[in-house]
């Protein structure tokens, strides 16, 4: 025997088989395992090959990285922005990317919002109905803190988009045209419906759902009603005495019923002749100060008012905090006397909203700079403020007349005089 060789004994011989053995039985399982793995997958790829690749319905140039050959879906460009398609265990998804600028960030997108659902972390649309959309929207604003008057309009709105009650979420895009002949037929403006269909969009995208395409409403509610001097002091004579002091100070500033019915003394400073409205006591959520002692006959109103106010206090002995109140009561409705009044002054059908455009109208006679009056009416945007800019009779009338006196000093110049023979001088 040569040295260093060991003799192998029919033990060993038979312990070395033994392994060979074992190790080709289970390559052989492994290999059975990614061939039935294989199958699986050429199976889920035959499904999802149904969906057809569709080209984007607009040249868009195209990167390498930006589609490629293993991704499922399409994509496509509709009405301004980006769409994904795709489908997964025979569910479609279809939904707009808003933040998509190009096609290869819309493929990105396609890509993460797969890999959502495939993961279960995309919400699974086949249980969501109305009533759950419609709860956790009213969570997030309750949660966010919202305004009084944005729940109020949400719970408003509710009302009537439980139309929807018990639909599926997937089942709502194929019934909102439905809903807006059903809110037509019942009388409902299309500034109202816009508005509840706005609900209903916010509450796909809080609830991170595709949101349904909504229809385009037409909207031609620009009111064209103002007062004047006469008609004013025709409605002040049927109201009562602290609802004529509302309306008088809504003339004179142009504010908002609401926020003059919730001005409180805290928000007037008599010695320096300022009102404030703090931020977030508006409707637009920005605060604002006028300067009363530049007007006198305001001036002159809230001095009346913290006198009365002054009286109501020390006859009941307890602080009263309005600047318009009954009694000392806070006024929180005066539709109904407010109706009778103008109807009683042969106005009927105006509104408190009116003075607030006879409130712009005289500013902008005035020659006050639009951007301050924005700030003393509160308006937010110059396109609203031209919406109250309101130009009457009286006012196409005044600008004829300073034309035709332009016309009537060019047309009516002195001839040339002439001399005897005819000859001009």
């Amino acid at each position: 025997m040569s040295k260093g060789r060991v003799k192998q004994t029919p033990e060993m011989r038979l312990y070395g088989e033994t392994i060979v053995a074992a190790i080709e039985r289970t390559t052989d399982a492994i290999a059975a395992r990614v061939e039935q793995h294989r199958e699986v997958e050429r199976a889920r790829l035959a499904e999802d090959s149904q969906e057809v690749l569709v080209a984007p319905t607009r040249s868009v140039a195209r990167t390498p990285a930006s589609r490629p050959s293993r991704r499922r879906g399409r994509v496509f460009f509709h009405r301004n922005r980006w769409w994904i398609d795709f489908s997964r265990n025979g569910k479609r998804y279809r939904e707009s990317v808003e933040t998509a600028k190009n096609e290869s960030e819309a493929w990105d997108a396609l890509d993460k919002r797969r890999a959502e659902v495939r993961e279960g972390r995309w919400p699974d649309v086949e249980r969501i109905r109305f009533e759950h959309l419609a709860e956790r929207l009213r969570n997030h604003y309750e949660a966010q803190g919202a305004r009084p008057r944005l729940l109020a309009r949400f719970r408003q709105s509710v009302a009537h988009l439980e139309y929807f009650q018990g639909t599926l979420a997937r089942e709502i895009a194929d019934n909102v045209d439905a809903y807006v002949v059903h809110r037509r037929k019942q009388g409902a403006q299309p500034a109202t419906i816009k508005l509840e269909l706005g609900f209903l969009g916010r509450m796909f995208r809080v609830g991170k759902l595709p949101a349904p395409e909504m229809p385009r409403l037409e909207i031609r509610n620009v009111r064209q009603g103002f007062f004047e001097p006469a008609e004013l002091r025709a409605v002040l004579a049927h109201l009562p005495s602290e609802l004529a002091a509302v309306t008088r100070f809504g003339a004179l500033t142009g504010w908002r019923k609401a926020e003059i019915l919730n001005l409180q003394w805290k928000d007037v400073d008599l010695p320096r002749g300022l009102v404030h409205l703090a931020p977030g006591t508006t409707k637009n959520g920005q605060g604002r100060t006028y300067p009363v002692s530049k007007h006198p006959e305001l001036a002159a109103l809230l001095q009346e008012q913290r006198e009365a106010t002054t009286a109501v206090e020390r006859a009941e002995g307890r602080i009263v905090p309005w600047v318009f109140h009954r009694a000392g009561a806070a006024i929180r409705d005066m539709d109904t006397a407010w109706k009778r009044a103008v109807r009683e002054a042969g106005v009927p059908g105006r509104l408190f909203h009116d003075l607030r455009r006879t409130a712009v109208r005289d500013l902008e006679r005035a020659r006050v700079p639009r951007s301050v009056a924005m700030k003393l009416t509160g308006h937010l945007t110059e396109s609203v403020f031209r919406r109250y800019a309101i130009v009457d009779e009286a006012d196409l009338a005044e600008g004829v007349a300073k034309l035709a006196a332009t016309h009537f000093g060019t047309a009516t110049a002195p001839k040339p005089a002439a001399t005897r023979g005819g000859d001009l001088k």
